[in-house]
């Protein structure tokens, strides 16, 4: 019999998906899954499968049922590896791809971060410029820079204006 996907199970046992996946959640070990991740269900998921819908329908609720060892004949024979090189091959594969996988998680957090620190960069240099800007005010600035005649006229102004200074 071929692997039946959740939904070809969930027709052929009269339920919803929705109902097979909360009967997978509750005996996660009762249930392969493919490659990919995906719940596969050959003849001994099914019967699986069918005796949860037997004990839910004669009342027995979900957290009470206790799914007992598969009759011998329909027991699904696992993949069998006999060459081990074939194994350690899919095992080193597997490896190389979680490595790489990591490798792209701590590249993406280094430009992440790389990303933060020239954004507080310059927030750092125009924060030094306002600092700059307080100490230096523009009249002082402004005041160095008149010619000397125009200095001497503007201070008469003010001391005629402000005698107490």
């Amino acid at each position: 019999m071929a692997l039946l996907k959740t939904k070809e199970a969930a027709q052929l046992l009269a339920v919803s998906e929705t109902t097979v996946r909360r009967w997978i959640s509750q005996f996660p070990s009762s249930f392969g899954k493919d490659t990919l991740g995906h719940y596969t269900f050959d003849e001994t998921a099914l019967h699986n499968l069918q005796l949860i819908k037997q004990e839910l329908e004669e009342g027995i609720s979900l957290q009470d049922i206790n799914l007992s060892p598969v009759p011998q004949d329909l027991q699904a024979s696992a993949p069998v590896y006999e060459d081990r090189e074939e194994l350690l091959h899919r095992l080193s594969r597997l490896e190389a791809s979680l490595s790489q996988k990591a490798d792209e998680v701590v590249t993406y957090q280094l430009l992440s971060h790389r990303q933060e620190l020239d954004e507080l960069r310059l927030v750092l240099t125009q924060l030094t410029a306002s600092m700059d800007a307080l100490q230096y005010p523009k009249q002082h600035i402004a005041a160095a820079s008149l010619p000397t005649k125009d200095r001497t006229k503007r201070r008469k102004l003010i001391s005629i204006l402000f005698p107490f200074l």
